[in-house]
């Protein structure tokens, strides 16, 4: 796995992008390791099932279904640089996740460092943090259709919200382990 991005985040609301250097904000990296069994079936972690090898910054399993990783800083960059190697077959779903510090009860946190412009009826606008992705492969050539074999993501059928079709469409790397 290969991650090099940039210090700032994209608003989708407003497809602006707002930079975050390390000293504004500590955003922790983390990868997620599940293997899928196909429809109806629940996925199980794989994550401590994967040998990790880091190449550039730091990298380690930690639980069953997450590991963490910590790119290099270059003053403008995040680069990260990591092997993983399965030890067991099946059908395996890697994502690259930005955690805010305090983990998900940290969502929604103001983000005083950054000034918006006012709204239209030129209230303060206050910036926070929802939700953060990673877009894998720019969002293309992640197996998806391999993912849909396993598991429900059909956004008619499913009801699903849009940020779990980011997620799963363009978060997601999907690979068969023989």
């Amino acid at each position: 796995m290969e991650a090099h991005y940039y210090d700032s985040l994209l608003d989708l609301n407003s497809n602006r992008r707002y930079r975050i250097r390390p000293q504004d904000m500590a955003l922790g990296t983390a990868f997620a390791a599940t293997f899928l069994h196909g429809n109806g079936q629940t996925s199980t972690g794989a994550a401590s099932t994967l040998q990790v090898v880091p190449r550039t910054g730091k990298a380690g399993a930690g639980g069953s279904f997450t590991g963490r990783f910590e790119p290099v800083y270059d003053g403008h960059f995040y680069h990260a640089k990591f092997g993983l190697i399965p030890t067991q077959r099946g059908i395996l779903a890697i994502s690259l996740m930005l955690v805010l510090s305090g983990g998900v009860r940290a969502y929604g946190y103001i983000l005083l460092f950054m000034q918006l412009p006012p709204d239209a009826q030129g209230r303060e606008q206050k910036a926070a943090i929802e939700e953060m992705y990673f877009i894998v492969n720019g969002g293309q050539a992640n197996n998806y259709d391999l993912y849909c074999q396993q598991v429900t993501v059909n956004p008619q059928t499913a009801n699903l919200p849009p940020k779990s079709l980011i997620y799963s469409q363009q978060s997601t790397f999907t690979v068969e382990v023989k």
